[in-house]
């Protein structure tokens, strides 16, 4: 069994994420756990909308009352809401497959996703193609020089296929469900005491529990925006590297 987990902060690109998830190959038994976190106006454009799913198992949780205001804070709210929606996964649960509500992806990506823990038995996680959009369009999959004492991490650069990482984003992903669950997603410091996110560090919390982590670079996912759409096809690519100095992670120019 699958379930899907969506959180939706933005009531800006419904119809796109929602056309995207009616359009996913999926299990029949898959189950739609969707967290809003805003005010009741959101919620009710939710509302507006789930007649338009064609799901037959949904779960709708509310989050927050108000909807993060800077980007630290959103990168904050994320680990709390994951650490929130793990009491919602059905026990009987296989996989979690991780998408946001800026994001959409090809119709085939749960079958490739599935195909791949198929394939390497001790999988974890598995991730498709996102540019970032905050200036600097990198790819969310990253490699890691040592992931029991990180001291440099980079963004990965194209690759023909399917490619082992040390971390990667919760934008498009599939996780097994028990990791996902045991986990704790630790929160973004502000004060630069995790200076990694959450993602990252789930990233490296299962590489240091003996699992691997995949991008495929056959899942290219659009990144919404006001200005359109950001992916592998029509921006290019650039690599972002951290290192930790004195205990603050900061890019290396």
């Amino acid at each position: 069994m699958v379930n899907i987990v969506l959180p939706i902060s933005r009531q800006d690109y419904l119809k796109p994420v929602f056309d995207s998830l009616n359009a996913l190959d999926r299990p029949i038994d898959t189950e739609l756990i969707i967290l809003t976190d805003g005010d009741r106006e959101l919620e009710r454009a939710v509302d507006r909308r789930l007649d338009s799913l064609n799901y037959s198992n949904v779960k709708i949780v509310s989050f927050g009352s108000a909807p993060a205001s800077t980007i630290n804070d959103r990168r904050y709210r994320i680990s709390a809401i994951h650490n929130q929606a793990k009491h919602y996964i059905s026990e009987d649960c296989d996989y979690v497959f991780s998408i946001e509500d800026d994001t959409t992806y090809p119709p085939d990506t749960l079958v490739k996703m599935l195909d791949t823990f198929g394939k390497y038995e001790e999988t974890g996680f598995v991730e498709g193609v996102q540019l970032g959009r905050h200036r600097t369009p990198y790819v969310g999959g990253w490699l890691i020089d040592d992931v029991y004492n990180p001291q440099h991490i980079e963004s990965v650069m194209p690759h023909p296929d399917l490619q082992r990482i040390q971390a990667g984003g919760l934008y498009c992903a599939l996780i097994d469900a028990q990791l996902y669950k045991m986990h704790y997603f630790e929160p973004y410091d502000k004060d630069g005491k995790n200076g990694l996110s959450c993602d990252v560090n789930f990233g490296i919390y299962l590489a240091q529990m003996g699992f691997s982590s995949w991008i495929d670079w056959t899942i290219p996912c659009d990144h919404i925006g006001d200005k359109g759409s950001v992916n592998i096809g029509n921006t290019p690519i650039r690599k972002v590297t951290f290192e930790l100095n004195k205990n603050r992670w900061g890019v290396v120019i």
